[in-house]
Formats: C-alpha cells, sequence, structure tokens
C-alpha cells in the first residue's frame, strides 16, 4: 500500500503530534508512505507568508523556526511529483466538471494519488471522498 500524506497531515505530523507520528512510523514499516509536490509547495508557501509578514523579531524567529522543522520533516519523505499520469486524471475530472467540487489543491494530490493507486490521509475526507476512484483515510484521531 501506499499512502500520501495530505498537506494538513503533513502539517499536523510536524507539530509532533505524538499518535500521529506513531502511527507514520509504524505505517513505514510495512507501507510505503509519501507526500507530493503539491504539499511541498503548500508548506513552503504558508512559511514563506509566515516569515515575510512577520511583525517583530520574536514571530520572525518562531516562523524561521517552523520552516526548518518543516524542511527537515519534508526530507524523511518521497516527494512524489504531478507527471503526466496525474495531469491526465486531472484533465479527465475537469470534463467531469468534478474540479469545481473539491478544492483545487486536494484535487491535485488527489490526481497524483490517483496516478498511483495511492490513498490519501487526510482530515479532509469531505473533500478528497468528492474524487471518484480516490482512496482516503483520516489517521488523525
Amino acid at each position: 500500500m501506499i499512502y500520501i500524506l495530505d498537506t494538513d497531515t503533513f502539517s499536523d505530523a510536524t507539530r509532533r503530534r505524538r499518535r500521529l507520528r506513531e502511527r507514520i512510523d509504524r505505517e513505514r514499516h510495512t507501507h510505503r508512505v509519501l507526500t507530493t509536490v503539491i504539499t511541498e509547495l503548500e508548506m513552503y508557501h504558508g512559511w514563506h507568508e509566515r516569515v515575510t509578514k512577520a511583525a517583530d523579531r520574536v514571530e520572525l524567529s518562531r516562523a524561521i523556526a517552523g520552516l526548518n522543522v518543516s524542511k527537515e520533516f519534508l526530507a524523511e519523505f518521497e516527494v512524489l511529483p504531478f507527471d503526466e499520469i496525474a495531469a491526465e486524471h486531472f484533465e479527465r475530472l475537469k470534463r467531469e466538471k468534478l474540479s469545481r467540487k473539491a478544492g483545487r489543491k486536494d484535487l491535485l494530490i488527489g490526481c497524483v494519488a490517483l496516478a498511483h493507486s495511492a490513498r490519501v490521509v487526510t482530515r479532509n475526507l469531505k473533500d478528497f471522498r468528492l474524487i471518484p476512484g480516490l482512496d482516503a483515510e483520516d489517521w488523525s484521531e
């Protein structure tokens, strides 16, 4: 089984949520646990915003520290690209007007998951379940 951590799950895990990190570590013994370039981009975008909008040196230091923790955690994972097969899924879902139902970034992550026959790990089951053929589960509980 291939599991893909979506952005919310990835972010939760970087915050050292003990039970989630234990689940990720446990699953890594028998399965591939990965993330996507979409999550990588979202993570860097979020930290870029926090760094550039920091009001003082305390906020700036916290933002830089958070960025560094996220980068270190990201280095533990294979990052799947948005490849040609994912793009084909995206085009099909757009034609079927399904791109309007799920959030755009979730749809992109879902397309990468479909391209690799992977299951998305997310707190946002509602949106990911709108993508036909996609498996998703929540490890936050």
